[in-house]
């Protein structure tokens, strides 16, 4: 059944003969046409029909011509169309294959032009401009663009060809909607942007300014299921029934119980519908009541009330409508007010409700374990065909109704589900290569300004999902991943780090895990194939800003999570081979570049070279002693002695020369040349340049103005360990007691380093907590990341005194076994 009820229009629409319309009370007029309305819309010039998959409009009268057109049944050659949306001046039809026509004013129909074969499943019409979405997520538009009202560039002039929106590209949208000159999306998790003409507040973000693609901050969390445009205002639904309305109330069609404008969202009641330029209509559906407010002046609220109504009142439908039907949808058009209605049978519907190829594609462990095996030829070629797009992928793991939460504090993913499916799909080898083309488009597709934090969920998916690829393709992947992290703005990033601190622990460890594998092999690559350090060098800007996240949150990864070992297998090849001192530059200059001391007792003699600057016969003597001094006295032989028995004649001066070159220089070329090439790689030559000679080395290397007191002062104490406590008071006492050789060892065991900082001692912050233990056989344990000295209490100070001895003694750590 569909009833109408507004201005004079021709008799039954021609979808009847005028004597079978049914006149109701208050003007409302319905008809069964016997060929059944699948759906139907109205716009500013026509009102257009779909039956049995054609289309039939009618023009309207307006200004200029004061009667209605015919019916007219569209030209659609072997088309069948599901889905009409009237705007001004034409219409946009959606085909059952997903195919988009567009009607223009002479109701002429051709293909839309930009679409690429993609399937469209959802479309919307504004005034001037139109709206599809495709079932890969993304978002098309065309038509004009005056007010921005197609969301793409503000200096866009409009297109007749649709254009991606590439700034929502990566939120899974759940539905479209278009108003005069303004539209709206809403994402699968409730969150509502809008964007186009705010004249009136149409846009709800409390202000008359247009705007490009913005988030209607108040209306997050409020699990927003529905969006409907008018001409300039807006009405959404909440999940719970809630109806928000804003924009434009001159003619009371917010239902605010007033003719104001509403610039941001404010509640009408449990009702739900569909709004045009003065008018509105709404929905009980437990009550199969329709509620309707705005301009009434031609009878388009169907109340019996020619005015202008601020407030919801029911619409006088016809009796049999309780009985029989249910709505199916409601329309209001310019002048016009329609329900479409549909029998019910038993508990069914006449028709369904609406078609499958609309809907989301989600996931579940059934089609996963389909997919694995392979038994289930259609959805495995389904599934492929929707995980060839990263939209779906951010769609599939939310976390049922808790995604309604997702804002910058909340991702809104389950990760038991990720995890379980993600492990079924790598038992699949010859999924692999598919899951790798899925990650590469992924990549290649994130945008660095997401509009929406919703997008942010692919960044915390991607390291559980390149964790189950092969080797070679898995370290390609995360420097890329990493790359494109660093590529965000600084407000996306910070959300992005916030859901890091958040993330489940053992989810958090597989993600530095990853970091630390991949981080290695990136290294090795550096110095076997003399890869661009410009790709590891994001990688550990990655693994630091991680690290700092697992700092700020107190999470239970420390700093020995991130250390990579394999490097003290790299740094031995190093002394094996002449090529591999590029890598040991390297580790040097990141050395330097995080001043960390390290224990290597590098000569003046090579920071000298480090900076052109030409070393001396002292320098030689710093390392080589016997030789330097040898060399020294010839220059300082007393007797006059030009010529040395030898096959060639050259001056005691010139001869010292030349063997300082060879021995500094010449001797050590390309050792030292590779060596230099890798230590500029990783810090910056113009920071090193700041330092004299002297101050290099020491920031480097360290010094040995030992300071002991000052090592005391800093000490600080954790658990039930304090200054005067016996534990501490012995401890310090056998301290002061130890050799200045087993002081140094001590730091070493502390700290990684036996020599000072160039900070000096007051950089060394030592802490002191209890080491429980059953026995008294323990040996202290130092954790030198953090120069944490974990101390058992022992008996005695002499206990103590042996203990500490025999740990400092050991020599384990960094640099020997």
């Amino acid at each position: 059944m569909l009833c109408f009820w507004g201005a004079q229009v021709r008799e039954g629409f021609g979808l009847e003969q005028p004597d079978k319309v049914k006149h109701g009370n208050s003007g409302i007029r319905s008809v069964c046409p016997k060929s059944k309305v699948q759906d139907m819309s109205a716009g500013r010039s026509f009102v257009g029909f779909i039956r049995d998959g054609q289309v039939s409009v009618l023009r309207l009268r307006s200004e200029d011509c004061d009667h209605d057109g015919k019916l007219t049944q569209l030209q659609l050659k072997n088309d069948r169309i599901r889905l009409i949306l009237c705007g001004g001046d034409g219409a946009v039809l959606l085909a059952y294959g997903g195919k988009v026509l567009i009607m223009d004013k002479s109701i002429v129909c051709r293909p839309l032009k930009g679409l690429d074969n993609r399937q469209v499943i959802q479309i919307a019409c504004g005034d001037h401009h139109s709206m599809a979405l495709t079932t890969d997520g993304q978002l098309l538009v065309w038509g004009e663009n005056s007010h921005g009202q197609l969301g793409l560039r503000k200096d866009h002039p409009g297109s007749p060809s649709a254009q991606h929106v590439q700034s929502l590209s990566g939120i899974p949208l759940a539905q479209i909607s278009a108003g005069g000159d303004h539209s709206f999306v809403l994402s699968l998790s409730g969150v509502v942007f809008g964007w186009g003409k705010n004249s009136a507040g149409q846009l709800g973000l409390r202000d008359t300014t247009d705007r490009h693609a913005s988030v209607v901050n108040s209306l997050n969390r409020k699990k927003t299921v529905s969006i409907s445009c008018g001409g300039e205002h807006t009405a959404t639904l909440s999940k719970g029934g809630t109806v928000f309305t804003f924009g434009s109330g001159g003619s009371g069609q917010l239902g605010h119980k007033s003719f104001k404008d509403e610039h941001h969202p404010r509640v009408v009641a449990e009702l739900w519908g569909s709004g045009h330029r003065h008018h509105t209509l709404v929905s009980v559906a437990s009550s199969k009541l329709i509620y309707s407010f705005g301009c009434g002046m031609q009878g388009q609220l169907g109340n019996e009330e020619i005015i202008k109504q601020s407030v919801p009142f029911p619409v006088n439908l016809p009796t049999e409508y309780n009985h029989e039907y249910t709505i199916a949808k409601l329309i209001a058009g310019k002048n016009h007010s329609f329900a479409l209605l549909v029998k019910e049978l038993g508990n069914e519907l006449e028709q369904p409700k609406s078609n499958p190829s609309r809907e989301i594609f989600t996931l579940n462990d059934r089609m996963i374990d389909c997919w694995v095996s392979k038994s289930d030829t259609n959805s495995w070629k389904a599934i492929k065909k929707n995980l060839s797009f990263y939209f779906n992928v951010n769609v599939w793991f939310c976390s049922c109704d808790d995604h309604y939460r997702t804002s910058e504090d909340h991702c809104g993913l389950d990760f038991d589900l990720v995890k379980s499916s993600f492990a079924k799909l790598s038992e699949n080898k010859s999924l692999i290569s598919e899951v790798v083309k899925v990650v590469q488009q992924m990549l290649s597709s994130l945008n660095p300004n997401p509009t929406g934090v919703e997008s942010l969920r692919v960044y915390l998916l991607l390291p559980e999902l390149i964790r189950h690829v092969q080797e070679q393709q898995r370290t390609e992947l995360t420097e890329a991943l990493a790359s494109k992290i660093l590529q965000l703005n600084p407000d996306a990033r910070k959300v992005l780090e916030t859901y890091w601190s958040r993330l489940p622990e053992d989810w958090l460890k597989n993600v530095v895990d990853l970091l630390k594998k991949e981080s290695a092999m990136l290294i090795e690559k550096i110095a076997f194939q003399g890869i661009n350090w410009d790709i590891p060098r994001r990688l550990k800007k990655f693994v630091q800003i991680l690290h700092m996240v697992c700092c700020n949150t107190n999470r239970n990864i420390t700093k020995s999570d991130f250390m990579i070992y394999e490097i003290n297998d790299l740094l031995i090849m190093v002394s094996v081979e002449k090529e591999k001192y590029f890598l040991f530059g390297i580790l040097c200059g990141l050395a330097l570049n995080n001043n960390s001391v390290v224990h290597l007792p590098f000569p003046l003699a090579l920071f000298k070279k480090l900076l052109d600057v030409k070393p001396s016969l002292k320098d030689l003597i710093e390392f080589s002693p016997v030789l330097g001094k040898s060399l020294q006295y010839i220059l300082d032989y007393s007797d006059d002695v030009e010529e040395m028995d030898m096959n060639f004649t050259v001056s005691l001066t010139e001869f010292v020369d030349k063997y300082l070159d060879y021995i500094l220089n010449k001797s050590v070329e390309e050792e030292f040349e590779e060596f230099k090439r890798g230590f500029f790689k990783a810090c910056a030559r113009c920071m090193v340049e700041m330092f004299e000679l002297e101050e290099l080395r020491g920031v480097l290397v360290g010094n040995e103005e030992y300071d002991w007191d000052i090592l005391k002062q800093n000490t600080t104490y954790e658990g039930s360990f304090y200054a005067e406590h016996p534990t501490i008071i012995s401890f310090w006492e056998v301290f002061e007691e130890l050799t200045s050789n087993e002081k140094k060892a001590f730091l070493m065991f502390l700290t990684g380093f036996e020599k000072v900082p160039i900070l000096g001692m007051s950089a060394v912050k030592m802490s002191v907590r209890p080491l429980f233990s059953f026995t008294q056989d323990h040996l202290p344990q130092a954790l030198t990341c953090h120069s944490l000295l974990d101390l058992p209490v022992y008996q005695n100070k002499k206990t103590l005194k042996a203990k500490v001895i025999e740990a400092i003694n050991h020599k384990r750590g960094f640099w020997e076994e």
